[in-house]
């Protein structure tokens, strides 16, 4: 196995020893589109298979660790593409929730909303000092 190599457009994938540091990198904010969360899906499969990695290290290459629903595809969304954005939302969330492997997320800036979500689906979270914060805004938003 390779150290370092892409799981999709969004995630990168290193590996130190039997930990596999899995980096989030969707600009500006890592906001969760149904693209993102396919890959976020994929990439639970892949880390749950890969035998020599024994614990994942979730966090993001951006100032935001997720910024959560992607607003500027929402406000564009009707009900069937909401219907659709729930269900890999719910996928996606469950396999990384299910992973038979421990996960860490390492919570560098904002985990709002989705964000938060996965936060919460790892086993263990650690936030930075500084910018690191969870919030659910969307209740501001009336979602």
């Amino acid at each position: 196995m390779e150290n370092s190599w892409e799981l999709g457009r969004y995630f990168t994938l290193e590996k130190r020893d039997a930990c596999g540091i899995v980096y989030m990198g969707r600009p500006p904010v890592n906001s969760l589109d149904v693209e993102f969360l396919q890959e976020l899906a994929k990439m639970s499969d892949s880390i749950s298979g890969a035998s020599e990695i024994r614990a994942i290290v979730l966090t993001s290459r951006l100032k935001v660790f997720c910024a959560g629903l992607d607003l500027k595809m929402a406000s564009q969304m009707d009900l069937k593409a909401w219907t659709r954005y729930e269900m890999e939302l719910n996928h996606a969330f469950g396999k990384l929730l299910n992973l038979p492997k421990p996960v860490i997320a390492a919570i560098n800036g904002p985990a709002l909303g989705g964000g938060m979500v996965i936060a919460l689906a790892s086993d263990f979270r650690f936030i930075a000092e500084e910018g690191g914060r969870m919030g659910l805004p969307e209740v501001n938003l009336g979602i």
